[in-house]
């Protein structure tokens, strides 16, 4: 499990390698007119793109398949002084 803060300083998490399996993505705090949207790329060193489907604007829980071998990161817009989102990323028991 990997957890991640977001707010109106930490617009991103970490890149996250993701080997195989589908993972699940929760969130929980305080978002305050705050989107968090998905970002993938299916190749090392290739651009990131925004999942069109995917976005949060309250604490909510999201099964994400997504393909083997890819890297992701949850970014944050819109985020106000009072915005505290707790990301957490968990792997889905195959």
């Amino acid at each position: 499990m990997s957890i991640f803060t977001l707010n109106n300083t930490t617009s991103s998490t970490d890149i996250v390698h993701h080997i195989v399996g589908d993972i699940v993505v929760q969130s929980s705090g305080a978002f305050d007119g705050a989107v968090v949207s998905f970002e993938y790329s299916n190749e090392e060193g290739m651009p990131f793109h925004i999942l069109d489907d995917f976005s949060m604007t309250k604490s909510d829980e999201k099964l994400m398949a997504i393909a083997n071998s890819s890297n992701f990161r949850l970014i944050v817009t819109g985020a106000a002084a009072t915005t505290d989102i707790k990301i957490s990323i968990l792997r889905r028991s195959l």
